[in-house]
């Protein structure tokens, strides 16, 4: 009789394959997926280039655990509902800026254990990282094309570098 080997189980074997989509979304694109530094004992990630729900949804399933979210509300919240499941499974809370933030909320108010809005980014990471506890992952992942005072998906991210960088700073 010859002895089996036990499969291997499904986190173990998935792990190098989500470290190599990572390693494969930073280099088609800056901004997308970038661990913009640890504050408090949380991870932050900046994902400005996520412009479309299609990639939050992307960058959501690479966690294995409920992430806080910060998302732009300001796309078409029709095409939201679809997104719910996802959002219960993999996210623990909200943090909103923009001009939809009613309509996600109404959207989103039973898909998440949190939600709050803010009015800028560096508010909305201030707020995530009041509800976030050590080891906890921040998603900045807004879903929409940069707005006003933003030209294009880089500078909000290299805005919202800064703002980790000065958070990480002055928490230290």
């Amino acid at each position: 009789m010859t002895k089996q080997n036990s499969p291997k189980t499904a986190t173990h074997d998935a792990q190098p394959l989500i470290e190599r989509r990572l390693q494969a979304l930073q280099a088609q694109r800056p901004f997308r997926m970038e661990k913009a530094g640890i504050v408090k004992g949380a991870s932050i990630y900046n994902d400005s280039a996520a412009t479309t729900m299609d990639s939050v949804a992307e960058s959501l399933l690479m966690f294995s655990e409920p992430v806080i979210w910060i998302v732009q509300a300001n796309c078409n919240v029709q095409d939201i509902d679809i997104y719910s499941p996802l959002i219960r499974e993999r996210v623990k809370a909200i943090v909103a800026v923009g001009k939809e933030t009613d309509k996600f909320l109404e959207s989103f108010w039973q898909s998440t254990r949190f939600y709050v809005s803010a009015d800028t980014w560096s508010e909305a990471l201030e707020m995530a990282l009041l509800s976030a506890k050590s080891n906890d992952n921040v998603l900045f992942s807004p879903g929409a094309r940069a707005s006003e005072p933003f030209a294009n998906y880089q500078e909000r991210g290299a805005y919202f570098d800064k703002i980790v960088s000065f958070q990480s700073s002055s928490k230290a």
